[in-house]
C-alpha cells in the first residue's frame, strides 16, 4: 500500500456526470490488480473528510498509469470532478483483495451492469495480455448509461507473438435502446453457448444482479467471483462499517479488507441488507 500525490494525465467524460481520471501513478500500478481499488482524497482540504474508494478501471504497470472511472453521486465524486488535467490527487493504495484468475482456462464470461463496468475493464484486460478470451455482457438501464462498450470492443492483441484475442462484447439495456431489451441477466441466459466451455464466471454490479447470478451460476456448476459495489467509510477495515454476511463460521466479512472480490457461493444473500 502507497500514497501519493498522482498527476492527472487525461479526463474522459461520459454523458453528464461519468468521468474517467487517467493518472501517472507507477508506485500503484505496479502493484495493483484487477478487482483492487483505491482511496481518494477528494477535496483540497478536509471536507469531505473521508476518502472516497474507486476500483481500478485500467492498469498499465509498463507506464505506470492507472484509470478510475466514476459517476458524480455526491459530495465528493462533485469535487473529484472539478478537477482538471495536470492537476494530483492524494491516491491510498493499492487496496483489498482482487480477482484471482487461473491461467489454465482458454475462455471467461464477464458481466457487468451499470457501474460495474469499472473493474471488469481491468479485467478484461489482463485476461487477454495472458491469452484468455473474454466473453463481455455489459447492461445498463438505457444507451445513454451503457459506458465502455467500444473498450471492451476494441480489446486486441498483448503482441504480435500471440494469435489475436478480442472480447466478443454482448450489449443489453432496459428500455432496448441498445442491444439486448431487458437486463444483462435475462441477455445471458437467452445467449446460446456451452457452459462447459467456460472456466469462470467474473461479475460486478448491483446486488439484485449478483443474487440472481450466483443462483445461476450455482444450478450449473462453474465458479463464479463476483465485485461488490457499497459503501465504505475507512476502506482499511478499521471502522468495520462494510460488513458482509457469509456462509460458514466467520459468519461476516469486510468488504474493503476480505473483498470486494468474493467467491458468490461465499455470500450468504438471504441475510444481506438485514
Amino acid at each position: 500500500m502507497t500514497q501519493i500525490k498522482a498527476k492527472i494525465l487525461k479526463i474522459k467524460r461520459y454523458g453528464p456526470d461519468g468521468y474517467v481520471f487517467r493518472y501517472s501513478a507507477p508506485e500503484i500500478a505496479n502493484e495493483a490488480q484487477p478487482g483492487q481499488f483505491v482511496l481518494i482524497r477528494c477535496g483540497e482540504g478536509f471536507d469531505p473528510l473521508l476518502r472516497r474508494p474507486f476500483s481500478f478501471h485500467r492498469i498499465d504497470k509498463q507506464n505506470g498509469i492507472i484509470d478510475i472511472l466514476f459517476r458524480v453521486v455526491g459530495k465528493g465524486t462533485a469535487l473529484l470532478a472539478e478537477k482538471n488535467v495536470g492537476e494530483t490527487s492524494d491516491i491510498l493504495g493499492p487496496l483489498g483483495k482482487g480477482f484471482e484468475i487461473n491461467n489454465k482456462i482458454k475462455k471467461s464470461i464477464l458481466i457487468a451492469g451499470g457501474m460495474g463496468v469499472a473493474p471488469i475493464l481491468a479485467l478484461a484486460d489482463q485476461l487477454v495480455a495472458i491469452g484468455i478470451k473474454p466473453v463481455a455482457f455489459l447492461g445498463a438501464k438505457t444507451k445513454d448509461e451503457l459506458w465502455c462498450s467500444s473498450e471492451f470492443e476494441s480489446l486486441g492483441p498483448p503482441s504480435r507473438r500471440l494469435q489475436r484475442i478480442n472480447c466478443e462484447t454482448h450489449l443489453a439495456t432496459d428500455d432496448g435502446s441498445i442491444g439486448f431489451k431487458g437486463t444483462v441477466i435475462d441477455l445471458f441466459l437467452n445467449f446460446e453457448f456451452r457452459i462447459s466451455d467456460f472456466g469462470f464466471v467474473y461479475s460486478c454490479g448491483p446486488e439484485p444482479m449478483l443474487k440472481q447470478l450466483s443462483i445461476i451460476t450455482k444450478e450449473k456448476n462453474i465458479q463464479c467471483q463476483i465485485s461488490l459495489e457499497t459503501n465504505m467509510a475507512c476502506g482499511l477495515g478499521a471502522c468495520q462499517g462494510c460488513v458482509v454476511p457469509v456462509i460458514g463460521p466467520e459468519k461476516y466479512k469486510l468488504v474493503c479488507k476480505d473483498g470486494p472480490v468474493f467467491n458468490a457461493n461465499e455470500i450468504d444473500w438471504n441475510n444481506i441488507g438485514r
